[in-house]
């Protein structure tokens, strides 16, 4: 009788840390997967910035006095490695990037339309089209990365090692 009692103590050791190595594999895949997708957003943003700041500069070459506004400079928008996405400056960056793209297409009409301003307006709408699948895709992984970080048979090994939920983009 005792025998069998230890057989099934061992077997569910055993479930129990296969369980918990299977949901450390997929923390460990959600983590890396994110990564690439931050790296990847983050280059879109940048991207995005320097594109608006050649429209800006073609309609400044076309004579509209874009160069001194405020509302238009996207030069000082710089994303910091470090900078996490929920983090109050990078919203505050993204609808700085936002409305700044706003102002400075509102200028554009079809009449000063010239192919390099076709050209720019093109990319920045495939940039934005890129920039929206990433997030989509990295907020996917976040929401399967915190499902794992809590799930219950291993969310010690989490609390342990301080490992957090992500947030979202919005």
């Amino acid at each position: 009788m005792g025998r069998v009692f230890l057989i099934i103590g061992i077997s569910l050791v055993g479930l129990y840390l296969l369980v918990v190595l299977v949901d450390v594999i997929f923390v460990l895949s959600f983590s890396s997967i994110m990564k690439k997708h931050d790296n990847a957003i983050r280059i879109l943003i940048r991207s995005r910035i320097d594109t608006l700041n050649k429209i800006k500069m073609a309609l400044v070459k076309k004579g509209l006095p874009l160069e001194n506004d405020p509302q238009t400079d996207v030069t000082s928008l710089s994303l910091k490695r470090s900078l996490a996405f929920e983090n109050e400056e990078f919203v505050s960056i993204k609808n700085a990037l936002s409305l700044a793209e706003a102002k400075i297409l509102s200028y554009v009409t079809p009449d000063m339309e010239d192919e390099n301003l076709i050209t720019l307006k093109g990319d920045l709408d495939q940039l934005n089209t890129a920039y929206r699948s990433n997030v989509i895709m990295y907020n996917a992984d976040v929401l399967g990365y915190n499902y794992w970080i809590k799930f219950l048979p291993a969310r010690y090994i989490y609390l342990i090692f301080r490992k957090k939920e992500k947030g979202l983009i919005s």
